[in-house]
This record gives C-alpha cells, sequence and structure tokens, in this order.
C-alpha cells in the first residue's frame, strides 16, 4: 500500500494528519473490493468455475507448465510420463437442462435446472486432476463446458468422462428421479487432441472441432433415447 499511497499522494506523509489516515484506509479498502469485483467477473457465480473467455490462453498455460516439470522429474518418473505425453481438450453440452427448466415445479423449473448445473460441476471436479482444467461457457451457452487434459492418452479421457458421465447419472436420479425418468438428465461430448506447438488460434479452432464431435454425438444419443421409447 505504501506506493500506491504515495503516487496518489505525493510529497504528503501519512502520519502528518488522521484525514490522510483515514484517505489512506478508504482507498486500501478500494483496491481489495476492486481485486474481489475483478475475480468474480473471471469466474461463474453458480459454480465457481473459470469462465471460457481465455480457454485457450490456459490451455497454452497448463502445456507449459506439464512440459516443465516433465523436464525437470528424475529419469525414472520421466519415463512414466512420455507414456502419457498427449493432451486433450473436451466439450460438454448437457442433455436434458431445457426441458429441465420447462418442467413444471416441484419437479423441474430453473432452480432446478440450476441445481443439476452445479451438480455436474461437482462431479467433474472431483473426477479430475489438479493439473487439468474446467470452465463453464456463458452467455447462450452456459449449459456447456470444456475440459483439458493434460498429460493422458486418448483411452484415459475416453475413461474419464464415462466415469464422470455415470457418476453424473446416478446422481441425478437418485436427486430427481421423477425428472430423470422423464427426460434423462446427462451429457454429450466431443474431444480433440491438441499439441505442445498449437497456439491460441489453433487451440481454439480445434475447439470448434470438438464442439462439431459433441453435437454429432448428441443427436446420436438423442436419436437412441427416441428408441427406446418405442
Amino acid at each position: 500500500m505504501k506506493n500506491v499511497f504515495q503516487e496518489c499522494f505525493p510529497g504528503v506523509k501519512k502520519e502528518h494528519s488522521l484525514e490522510v489516515q483515514e484517505l489512506r484506509a478508504r482507498l486500501a479498502k478500494t483496491i481489495r473490493e476492486l481485486r474481489r469485483v475483478s475475480r468474480e467477473a473471471k469466474r461463474d457465480e453458480l459454480t465457481g468455475l473459470r469462465k471460457t473467455r481465455n480457454f485457450a490462453y490456459w490451455c497454452v498455460k497448463a502445456i507449459r507448465k506439464h512440459r516443465e516439470k516433465r523436464e525437470q522429474a528424475e529419469t525414472a518418473g520421466a519415463e512414466k510420463q512420455r507414456k502419457n505425453n498427449s493432451y486433450f481438450i473436451v466439450s460438454i453440452d448437457m442433455d436434458g437442462l431445457k426441458s429441465a427448466n420447462d418442467t413444471p415445479a416441484p419437479h423441474g423449473g430453473y432452480d432446478v435446472g440450476d441445481r443439476i448445473i452445479a451438480m455436474l460441476s461437482n462431479t467433474v471436479r472431483v473426477e479430475i486432476r489438479r493439473d487439468d482444467l474446467f470452465m463453464r461457457r456463458h452467455g447462450d451457452r452456459a449449459d456447456e463446458f470444456v475440459l483439458f487434459f493434460s498429460g493422458a492418452t486418448l483411452e484415459n479421457v475416453e475413461r474419464s468422462l464415462v466415469r464422470i458421465r455415470d457418476k453424473f447419472e446416478a446422481t441425478a436420479e437418485k436427486r430427481f428421479p421423477e425428472l430423470y425418468n422423464l427426460i434423462g438428465i446427462s451429457f454429450s461430448y466431443g474431444i480433440r487432441e491438441i499439441f505442445p506447438e498449437d497456439g491460441e488460434d489453433a487451440i481454439r479452432a480445434k475447439l470448434k472441432d470438438a464442439d462439431y464431435f459433441m453435437k454429432r454425438r448428441k443427436r446420436e444419443r438423442k436419436a437412441d433415447r427416441r428408441v427406446s421409447f418405442l
């Protein structure tokens, strides 16, 4: 705070007057509030997840961090890491959320929809690793999420996503049985591999590919569900 105070009040010694000390306290409070607002603007209020405005940037940063850790690892550990040295981004879209929002209370409604979103967020965060990234999209895509898996294999990523979906569906069925049986609550996903040399533009383009695969899988799952009701 000393440097900030001196910039705001050059040549004034803060101990000279009570008024200046009060100004210093108000300035400190304002700075804390601005920092809090800045943090909240970057986080989703419902889930606490980081928003996706700079997803590609965070992927590049996470890849760099993973590679630095690998280079610093001992020979025995590095050999193991080389076997899981790929990176993947995942686009996730919730299945049944719109129908849940449109279903009348008490079985549905937007409050229930928010609880389902939070439930998926909690399920994913428990299952992913510390070096992975998980963010929620915003605006008209707020029922979608993105994932980054660091130092993984495609098989491991697929296995993780299936495990997450199984746990999410089981929890949804337990907490919202009528809604689950009526519309089904789940999610669809699309996966795309990215590489250490990919920059932010390349990662954004590949995220669009992941979106495409996710939407295709979503249509397939929707068709399968219709068949199951026949």
